[in-house]
């Protein structure tokens, strides 16, 4: 896998927020706000995932891993982090929110659409686009709480599984084709 634990990746006895982004600095992504958390909050150790561009001055406790394709390793570093948090100002499905549940992480984030709407709630807290004080209270919140992430791994992935998927799907088709 790469690495076993925290240790191995220099974080030690803090908490641990992954981001997951096709590029960063990206300002449709939104990573502008990881690194104003990062300033705000500089006990709390940000890992970003994803491909890195031109950078300068990041908060120390921003660490670049760059782009992550082995499935196994991406989710250990879902599983390593307290939480995975999202920026964007607009999503559709959200890949990284389905994929940090199913890990038994939870999210914080912005309402972007689709995130909010095909989350856990109970392990997840979305607030309104910008509002970055909001977004810092929800992510101190989620970080301060306990959960069963294996319960919370195993909801996540019933939710989220092939079947429950199409399943989905099926039933909004057919609303549709009642509706005409």
């Amino acid at each position: 896998n790469g690495f076993a634990d925290r240790n191995e990746i220099g974080l030690t006895g803090r908490k641990v927020v992954m981001f997951v982004t096709s590029h960063f600095p990206a300002p449709v992504k939104g990573t502008h706000f990881i690194e104003d958390l990062a300033k705000r909050m500089p006990d709390v150790d940000f890992l970003v995932l994803g491909e890195k561009g031109e950078l300068e001055n990041l908060p120390q406790n921003i660490h670049l891993l760059g782009r992550v394709y082995d499935r196994d390793k991406m989710a250990l570093y879902y599983s390593l982090s307290d939480a995975t948090i999202l920026v964007s100002k607009a999503e559709t499905f959200s890949m990284p929110v389905a994929e940090s549940l199913c890990c038994g992480t939870p999210v914080v984030g912005f309402k972007a659409g689709g995130p909010e709407s095909i989350c856990l709630d109970e392990y997840c807290k979305f607030v309104d686009y910008g509002e970055v004080d909001s977004l810092q209270e929800a992510l101190k919140y989620i970080l301060s709480q306990t959960f069963d992430r294996d319960r919370m791994s195993k909801e996540a992935i019933q939710k989220y599984s092939k079947k429950a998927m199409a399943d989905g799907y099926i039933a909004v088709y057919n609303r549709l084709m009642q509706a005409k």
